[in-house]
């Protein structure tokens, strides 16, 4: 293994150590909870930008005394995180979209004095639909957000300081685009080690992920065992917060060369316009942007996978859902895979528990046992 992918994975694998470090050396910390939240506003307003992922290998005893047990586990870490002494490193946790209710239930408790040492929160949302109204409506939520994280850390957002953060999260665009196009045409990474590679972005210092990755990128040489394995698109019911799934598929003899995630391949997105007013650039940017159920109407949110499906690198392709419970378009893309004659499995488990990894195990090896073998050493 690289030295740059180790410095990668281990980020991933220990998300928030580096977080936890700005915070020793004086920096403000600003914790993203959900997808489609600035990283350039935290930037410019000199704070450290991390994500907050559920953890479910840790107990949750305050979250335990607030939540009915047949809450969600995901949610039940969050508020523990977000509420309880864990969270003294936080100088504020900003929310959004599928977290609502998350954010009511950590406000309605802090009214009433049950949460005394929960970081401060700030909830922020984009409109789901395009057009003049919503632009106007998400660049009103940006301004907005800037305000309350300036106030946070102690330092106004200003015109320069958004553009150097812009041009900074520009280049990791470009870096992460780059990196994914090496990844499916070299066949040299496993998708579990570019998952977790790519993911780190989500807890380093952009330029400090940048340099890394690029120099992943530039270590990547073509793999003839990687290049025998079929090829498989991973479609998640929701973005994945863990690499369960991608090893599960690959112990059962695959390649995951691409998922269609935001925290994964649909992170080479790109860049944000850097020739016009910043706070109206990052609202069309993250506007546009905007992938999951929530974007409308479906062929917005479907364009991605109907294009990377039908590219002629995929063998097949597994559906995990793990998490449908926010609505999924799982039979509009099963029915545009069976037009083209490619194969598809859907796979209901939770790959994050010994019995769900099984099945997804199982459920992969059913799969690879209808496909032609791939010649090993030529490319696709």
């Amino acid at each position: 293994m690289t030295q740059p992918l180790q410095l990668l994975l281990a980020s991933y694998g220990d998300p928030l150590r580096t977080a936890r470090e700005a915070h020793a050396q004086g920096s403000p910390v600003i914790a993203r909870i959900g997808l489609g939240i600035p990283d350039e506003i935290i930037l410019a307003a000199g704070g450290f930008a991390t994500a907050l992922a559920p953890r479910l290998d840790q107990p949750t005893p305050l979250a335990d005394a607030f939540m009915d047990p047949s809450e969600q586990p995901e949610l039940r870490s969050l508020l523990e995180q977000i509420a309880s002494s864990q969270s003294r490193f936080l100088s504020l946790a900003v929310l959004t979209a599928p977290y609502s209710a998350l954010a009511a239930t950590i406000e309605d408790l802090r009214r009433v004095a049950l949460l005394p040492d929960a970081a401060p929160t700030s909830y922020m949302e984009f409109p789901a639909v395009r057009g003049d109204g919503a632009r106007r409506y998400a660049e009103a939520r940006v301004r907005d957000l800037a305000s309350r994280i300036g106030s946070a850390t102690g330092q106004p957002v200003t015109t320069e300081a958004l553009r150097r953060a812009i041009a900074l999260t520009n280049r990791r665009r470009e870096a992460l685009r780059t990196f994914m196009a090496h990844r499916r045409d070299t066949a040299a990474i496993s998708g579990i080690e570019a998952f977790g590679a790519v993911g780190a972005a989500s807890f380093l210092p952009p330029a400090v992920f940048t340099d890394a990755l690029d120099a992943l990128t530039a270590s990547l040489r073509s793999s003839d065992r990687l290049h025998g394995l079929p090829r498989i698109l991973l479609v998640p019911s929701s973005p994945l917060t863990h690499d369960r799934a991608h090893a599960a598929i690959e112990a059962a003899g695959a390649l995951v060369i691409a998922e269609d995630d935001p925290l994964g391949s649909r992170a080479a997105e790109p860049a944000i316009r850097e020739d016009e007013d910043p706070m109206r650039a990052i609202a069309d940017h993250y506007l546009d942007q905007l992938s999951g159920t929530r974007a409308f109407p479906a062929d917005r949110r479907l364009a991605w996978f109907y294009e990377e499906a039908a590219r002629p690198d995929v063998d097949a392709v597994i559906f995990y859902g793990q998490e449908p419970r926010y609505g999924w378009d799982h039979p509009a893309m099963r029915d545009f895979l069976d037009s083209r004659g490619t194969p598809s499995t859907f796979i209901r488990a939770d790959a994050r528990t010994a019995d769900g990894f099984a099945q997804v195990e199982a459920a992969a090896i059913a799969l690879l046992q209808t496909l032609p073998t791939r010649e090993t050493g030529t490319t696709p």
